[in-house]
């Protein structure tokens, strides 16, 4: 028995065939026009392979670190961090105006941070360690009391 939809069209059988195989999770390739087509297409095996011996060029450039090769801040991020970091960075930002603020951390982490090491630091060893002078430690510590307090 055939089909009712390949008797009157066999374009809109195919169309109706394929849209059945794409809701199955099926691929359609463009340059064969056949559903899974093993030359035409990357599967997800594929990908995964790929990935991983991309990953493995990058460690491998990583072992070959030559920070001379870069120009200006890339080079003194090479000498820190490696290749390996320097050519995501350099992917990700290149061309952008980046800023480094001179807080590290969030207001919300210093608060919790000083809250929770009150008791077992001294102030100018937990300003170290955030990155704020004494006195404002001292002066959140208390921001934190009073608000206990209320």
């Amino acid at each position: 028995m055939k089909h009712r939809a390949l008797e009157e069209s066999p374009r809109l059988f195919l169309r109706a065939k394929f849209t059945r195989a794409v809701m199955k999770g099926g691929m359609h390739c463009k340059r064969s026009g056949n559903l899974r087509c093993k030359f035409h297409m990357k599967t997800a095996e594929d990908n995964i392979k790929k990935e991983y011996l991309k990953s493995m060029v990058e460690e491998v450039e990583d072992v070959k670190s030559n920070p001379e090769r870069y120009a200006g801040i890339y080079r003194e991020l090479a000498e820190i961090l490696g290749d390996n970091q320097v050519n995501k960075i350099w992917k990700h930002f290149s061309g952008m105006n980046v800023t480094f603020p001179q807080r590290l951390f969030s207001q919300e982490y210093t608060r919790d941070f000083i809250k929770g090491h009150w008791n077992d630091m001294s102030a100018s060893e937990i300003a170290r360690a955030v990155g704020l002078s004494e006195r404002r430690v001292r002066q959140i510590a208390s921001d934190i009391k009073k608000e206990e307090s209320s």
